[in-house]
């Protein structure tokens, strides 16, 4: 008998989570339910930055900074001198709105607020030209779209931001376009636009509702993206992959900040794989206990499963990992289930009110007998992440230098069924470059005006590279049954691949979320048959959205 799909089951616990909004409940001391920020905006840096600055006192611990996105009531926290989060978090008129009705506030473009509802509505605008170097052609990206928020009854919020995208990208991301069966790096399918082969357009689109049925409880339904962890990269859950719908309960209680994450995903190979255009679905569930041990000094527990169904439509979803509490492989064990397990240990200390060190401990599979062995045993799939920020580097207000390196074990997060590897929509959910890595990042921001947002990164990193015809662990979109042997099996084996990437951003905010921005992005890729070179200069404006990313 065909089980219920995990559209009908979420729609029926958020249908008796909302029976119990209506009923009365003491009102939250945050004063009710709170919208997310999006991922990726200025505002994360300054709440981490304010994190950092509060260790040892109660602030520190009111924010659990590896779990991400953060709540918009945690804008509260961050530092009390950044203009930006000021103007980000207030509600209150400016002296002269336009035409009286359009900024009546700092942060949005109409803006209501009345008894039991606030709305807010911003146009999104990316425009950015430039040009890539032995390219005579124009590289650009145009997006206009528009995002809505807003909190009913201070029980209910929403969000939601639709984006119409053409883009001419720099040439490594058209290649990586695709090598991913026409899939956008960190969006979905594109098409050509008016024939122009060079060209790409594509649809962005998110959105989610959230619930406080209780004050200790988030509830939040929709497409969006969600991230594990407070580094750079992330080898448990990041944001890289394409939006997926999800179902979270977030539950925070003393010490203890608990999320579920239930996920619906795509399983999107080859055009030929589908049938009738329909993508196949697999599913994933996410657990993280996050707790503060001391204000200063956080530990998160993570374990993650992804699996699918076996029916005639290929559409199914395993109620037994809806479960909270369970741990996975126990029902791996008992139920036969052969979900794809990944564990995980998120952790970071924040000192001297200058420094967070942090880390990651990734486990897709261990056997301990053969660990201590060191034989170098295929199954033994792991990765690890350190990392440290400094901020005011050398007593210099707002200067700030980030250092981290991670590596993942060739085979981490394939599995020899690929319809369960962590993938969703032919993309990792961790790390974007796979498994099989060693990486290092230096990251320097530097915030001298209030205007003025500057950043540079560094990215330095050594693959094992497969082809057509091998499986060296770094594609895990390969099953793990071709792999090239089972023991001396090391990182970075297979073709050795050299990334360098840096990145230079400065950016100079004319009006609140708006950018004027100047970018240099300078890519290098050597291996033992050729060495490539990317170097790319680009001007543009950018109006309530983040910059694009392409670190791969």
């Amino acid at each position: 008998m065909r089980q219920p799909c995990i559209a009908c089951t979420t729609l029926l616990l958020l249908n008796v989570l909302s029976s119990r909004v209506s009923a009365q409940m003491p009102e939250p001391k945050s004063g009710g339910v709170s919208t997310f920020v999006p991922l990726n905006e200025p505002s994360y840096h300054f709440v981490e930055r304010s994190s950092i600055q509060s260790c040892g006192d109660s602030l520190s611990g009111a924010i659990f900074t590896g779990i991400k996105p953060y709540m918009r009531s945690a804008l509260g926290f961050s530092a009390a001198d950044s203009d930006y989060v000021k103007n980000e978090s207030s509600f209150t008129p400016v002296r002269k709105p336009i035409l009286k009705h359009f900024y009546r506030t700092p942060a949005h473009l109409y803006h209501v607020d009345v008894p039991d509802f606030q709305l807010a509505v911003d146009p999104v605008i990316h425009f950015q030209v430039g040009s890539e170097q032995g390219t005579d052609e124009f590289k650009y990206i145009n997006t206009r779209g528009v995002e809505v928020e807003g909190i009913v009854a201070k029980r209910v919020g929403f969000h939601s931001y639709i984006g119409e995208n053409q883009g001419n990208f720099i040439e490594y991301v058209h290649e990586r376009i695709a090598e991913n069966y026409s899939v956008m790096p960190g969006e979905g399918r594109v098409k050509v636009f008016k024939d122009n082969p060079n060209v790409v357009d594509f649809l962005a689109a998110r959105g989610c509702i959230t619930l406080r049925p209780i004050r200790q409880i988030h509830v939040q339904f929709g497409q969006d993206k969600n991230f594990i962890g407070n580094g750079h990269r992330s080898l448990l859950l990041s944001d890289y992959a394409k939006d997926y719908l999800f179902l979270k309960l977030n539950t925070r209680v003393w010490k203890l900040n608990y999320q579920n994450l239930f996920t619906e995903l795509m399983d999107y190979r080859a055009i030929n794989d589908m049938r009738d255009g329909y993508v196949p679905r697999k599913y994933a569930a996410f657990h993280t206990l996050s707790v503060n041990i001391t204000p200063a000094f956080n530990v998160a527990l993570f374990e993650g499963v992804v699996f699918a169904g076996r029916d005639s439509s290929n559409r199914h979803f395993e109620l037994q990992y809806l479960n909270p509490l369970i741990l996975y492989r126990t029902i791996e064990y008992h139920s036969g289930s052969s979900g794809n397990v990944i564990l995980g240990l998120d952790a970071h200390w924040n000192f001297l009110h200058r420094f967070q060190l942090y880390g990651q401990v990734m486990l897709d599979d261990i056997i301990y007998r053969e660990f201590l062995k060191g034989s170098g045993w295929w199954g033994n799939k792991y990765g690890f992440q350190l990392g440290v920020k400094y901020i005011n580097v050398l007593g210099v207000s707002n200067l700030d230098l980030q250092l981290e390196t991670s590596m993942a074990r060739p085979y981490s997060y394939s599995h020899n069924d690929l319809a369960i590897n962590h993938t969703h929509f032919h993309q990792p959910l961790a790390h974007p470059l796979g498994a099989n890595f060693t990486e290092g990042i230096v990251i320097v921001r530097y915030h001298p005006h209030p205007k003025l947002f500057l950043k540079g990164t560094l990215i330095s990193a050594n693959l094992g590279a497969d082809n057509d015809t091998t499986n060296f662990g770094q594609n895990m979109f390969l099953p793990n049954t071709t792999r090239q042997w089972d023991y001396g099996i090391v990182t970075g084996q297979g073709f050795s691949t050299h990334l360098l990437y840096i990145d230079f951003l400065a950016s100079w905010m004319q009006f609140h979320n708006v950018f004027l921005d100047l970018q240099l992005t300078l890519r290098q890729v050597n291996t033992a048959m050729e060495s490539r070179k990317d170097f790319y200069a680009g001007i543009g404006i950018r109006m309530n959205i983040p910059e694009r990313r392409f670190e791969f």
